[in-house]
């Protein structure tokens, strides 16, 4: 008898060490903000002369970190992931991945005064929906 309980107790510690906590980080997501408020458009009007931030809110069930694009003008899209155009604000890791990163967009640099086009993506791997991509695109004013 006492066998038979030992080994259903190490049978569920076995179970429990296993279980997967991936509903924590269920589902995978992309969220922007400006300012604080949640932006449900994909098109943003920001005044120029100014330095703006736009928090990106990205979680991953299989621990795949996003990654950051930037493109202007219809030219090619650039990896800015790891450059100072994006700053990390908070990362978890377990079964899955979140992070908060700032996209620095910078609207006091010269090469934003003639701009006709600026867009800003993030894609990120989801077991069930494969790559994601949320994209957003800028519009300049005066």
């Amino acid at each position: 008898m006492k066998k038979a309980i030992a080994l259903l107790s190490f049978a569920f510690l076995l179970i429990s060490c296993l279980k997967d906590d991936s509903e924590s980080f269920s589902p995978s997501y992309i969220n922007f903000e400006y300012e604080g408020v949640e932006i449900q458009t994909d098109t943003l009007a920001l005044p120029l002369n100014q330095a703006h931030y736009i928090t990106v809110t990205a979680q991953s069930r299989i621990s795949s970190k996003p990654k950051y694009f930037k493109k202007m003008d219809g030219q090619e899209w650039i990896d800015i992931t790891d450059t100072s155009e994006t700053m990390i604000k908070s990362q978890v890791y377990g079964s899955g991945y979140r992070e908060i990163r700032d996209i620095v967009i910078n609207l006091t640099d010269s090469a934003y005064i003639h701009l006709e086009s600026l867009q800003y993506s993030v894609t990120l791997m989801d077991r069930e929906q494969g790559q994601m991509r949320r994209t957003i695109h800028i519009r300049t004013e005066d």
